[in-house]
């Protein structure tokens, strides 16, 4: 083939050339700053991966505060005065590193985001210290909605990660 040139907005040309070959790869990318939501006072913050324009899912935010207002101990409570909250989707291709950066995080909690995403390797409804910070992968919002039983093991794995009894 001479010079093949295919315009990256153009797949179909190279799925048909192609087929079983081809991959596609997100590039990583270094992010100055990150759309959040919160202070970040305690530096726990709250990934999320879903396409909306929002940060945390509409249908899951009462439920999301729900479940942090068991971390919280005598005058701190665990808002968003306290936490920061970000979505993937809005930065595609960011790592652990990038997120450190911006965030100096003590505790993270991962809302149904693939960890091998971020360079990460943490399973399902499983914790990992990772640099000295304790990282928690829980479900997707919406199981955990829909799901007592798992909205109840989250609530006790939140409680674990911040030393509460």
């Amino acid at each position: 083939m001479n010079n093949l040139f295919i315009d990256k907005n153009e797949v179909e040309p190279l799925i048909q050339l192609m087929g079983d070959e081809l991959f596609l790869v997100n590039d990583l990318v270094w992010y100055d700053k990150v759309p959040s939501e919160g202070e970040n006072k305690y530096r726990y913050l709250n990934i999320f991966d879903y396409e909306n324009d929002q940060i945390i899912p509409d249908d899951f935010r009462e439920m999301f505060f729900k479940l942090h207002r068991v971390i919280s101990k005598g005058e701190h409570t665990m808002d968003l005065s306290g936490m920061a909250i970000i979505n993937l989707h809005h930065v595609i291709g960011i790592r652990m590193k990038n997120i450190f950066e911006i965030f100096n995080p003590k505790y993270i909690t991962l809302w149904g985001v693939d960890s091998e995403k971020l360079g990460l390797q943490v399973d399902k409804m499983k914790g990992v210290y990772y640099n000295g910070i304790k990282v928690l992968n829980l479900e997707t919002s919406d199981k955990v909605l829909l799901d007592s039983d798992l909205n109840q093991k989250c609530e006790l794995y939140l409680k674990h990660m911040f030393d509460i009894k």
